[in-house]
């Protein structure tokens, strides 16, 4: 069984013509259970952004909304 992620999604999406980055905005609290911000860009523009206790999460979550604004923009077509 394969697992979808919005970061494969994304990627799909983008179908080679550019390539998400995924950029660390900011980290806070404690090292112990901290939080972090991440941003996607795409073509230099920002698509999404995401936050959550792991970087994998926060990346994520920054996919997803990439997704969502992509689609619903019309942006992927325009790659």
């Amino acid at each position: 069984m394969i697992a979808l992620t919005y970061k494969g999604i994304l990627h799909n999406r983008c179908k080679s013509r550019a390539e998400p980055e995924y950029i660390l905005i900011e980290q806070i609290g404690p090292d112990h259970s901290p939080t972090f911000l991440y941003e996607v860009q795409i073509n230099g523009t920002m698509f999404g952004r995401g936050s959550g206790s792991s970087k994998a999460a926060a990346m994520e979550e920054a996919a997803r909304n990439a997704v969502a604004f992509g689609d619903q923009t019309g942006k992927f077509q325009q790659l």
